[in-house]
């Protein structure tokens, strides 16, 4: 049988919440990435879903939900290593968090981000031309113009949308740093779970934004400053380095 198969727009925080998963669970798996609007090619014909991740694995249906990535790869761990853990209140404790950063918190970071990379050329290359195929880097490259513009339009990018998405992640910041305020060292408690790994993955492109000193827009980078002398962005900056350590 062949490895899983994880789909990703790379630089896509809930692909990155998916993968970081995997990782940790030492989950074999090939992950196959592609541009933003170039992945419907990849996923359409293979699932129902349109967005990313997807886990393809043979015989099985297309896991098409991140925090479900989570949950397949906490099958291969102990109960006491798993992100969601089965013991009540704790596991609700934790569902509650996660369902909040999917629903609050990625969408916002996301829409902040292309405010910014979809209305710049070489922003828009630093982020995504890495990540690619060499084929698929030459479609990107070639069509920058048109895939920008697509963004642009998906995402409603503005200066005004760049201070309302901002405003709506400071209010979930102020709350995980409300919650971190008795001194715990986790979001729950003691114990890592899946509303650490989500709140850090999901805030990876405010916190640590995949983008070249050279070219971080000022505005972006007070806002980075901001955000990550606050509690909650010091619980997800040790993380993320966390994760960056070798296993």
């Amino acid at each position: 049988m062949t490895a899983p198969v994880l789909v990703t727009i790379p630089p896509s925080h809930y692909c990155e919440k998916a993968r970081w998963a995997l990782d940790r669970a030492r989950v074999a798996y090939r992950e196959e990435g592609h541009a933003p609007l170039v992945h419907y090619l990849f996923v359409l014909p293979r699932s129902r879903s349109r967005t990313v991740p997807i886990l393809f694995r043979d015989g099985h249906a297309p896991i098409t939900e991140s925090s479900d990535i989570i949950r397949f790869a906490d099958e291969s761990l102990a109960p006491h290593e798993r992100l969601f853990p089965s013991e009540p209140p704790l596991a609700e404790e934790v569902e509650s968090w996660v369902k909040r950063f999917d629903d609050e918190l990625g969408p916002p970071i996301r829409r902040h981000a292309y405010c910014y990379i979809a209305k710049d050329r070489d922003l828009f290359l630093d982020v995504f031309e890495g990540t690619l195929s060499p084929g698929e880097r030459l479609v990107v490259r070639g069509g920058q113009s048109l895939f920008r513009a697509a963004l642009r339009k998906a995402f409603a990018v503005s200066d005004r949308a760049i201070d309302k998405t901002r405003r709506q992640v400071e209010a979930v910041f102020d709350d995980v740093s409300r919650t971190l305020s008795d001194g715990r060292p986790f979001l729950t408690g003691e114990r890592f779970t899946a509303a650490d790994l989500t709140f850090a993955a999901l805030a990876a492109p405010l916190l640590a934004p995949p983008i070249r000193a050279s070219l971080l827009p000022a505005r972006l980078a007070e806002t980075t400053r901001v955000a990550q002398a606050t509690p909650a962005g010091a619980l997800g900056v040790r993380l993320l380095a966390e994760r960056k350590k070798p296993v």
